[in-house]
């Protein structure tokens, strides 16, 4: 007698413990498709944002690059074989000793610029690194763009919470 109680009460314990797994499982897929297709429309939102804001960002760190630079060869600016040759590399300039030359000849401290440049260029400042994009987001911008595939998923995840809790919660035991 106690043995086949013993017995009973292992399949009811094993009873509810299958109960509450697929409870858990058909609620979870049904919570997760209804999420999806509420979220799709602010989820693609945000992955176009994140990009947004990634290009921009990249484009202050480069003109932050660019200012620092620029501020460097002001702090030297007095230094005239700096100021000559970037006023014959950017706005070509001609001096007019070489005006009527065929080519300008480099300042004789040529080397001295060449050195003073290299320590004005400095490695870009850490770009920010790039948003990587969702494993699923070709299908769900696709879903965002479809409103009745959205309204169905809606449907579907309901019907499977539904199911849940009607098939899969507890039931009270016979005495």
């Amino acid at each position: 007698m106690s043995q086949s109680r013993t017995q009973t009460e292992i399949r009811v314990h094993l009873n509810n413990l299958v109960n509450r797994i697929f409870f858990l499982l058909f609620a979870t897929a049904g919570l997760a498709v209804i999420g999806l297709a509420v979220l799709a429309g602010p989820l693609t939102q945000y992955s176009a944002d994140r990009r947004t804001i990634y290009v921009e960002e990249k484009a202050l760190a480069r003109a932050q690059h660019l200012y620092s630079q620029q501020e460097a060869l002001l702090a030297r600016g007095e230094d005239p074989v700096i100021t000559e040759r970037i006023a014959v590399n950017h706005y070509r300039y001609a001096s007019p000793e070489s005006a009527y030359a065929d080519r300008a000849q480099l300042a004789p401290a040529w080397g001295d610029l060449t050195l003073a440049v290299k320590r004005v260029e400095t490695p870009l400042a850490q770009l920010p690194v790039a948003p990587q994009s969702l494993p699923a987001e070709p299908f769900i911008r696709a879903l965002a763009d479809d409103r009745p595939s959205r309204d169905l998923l809606v449907l579907f995840g309901s019907v499977l919470v539904l199911t849940s809790l009607m098939c899969f919660t507890r039931k009270p035991m016979p005495q």
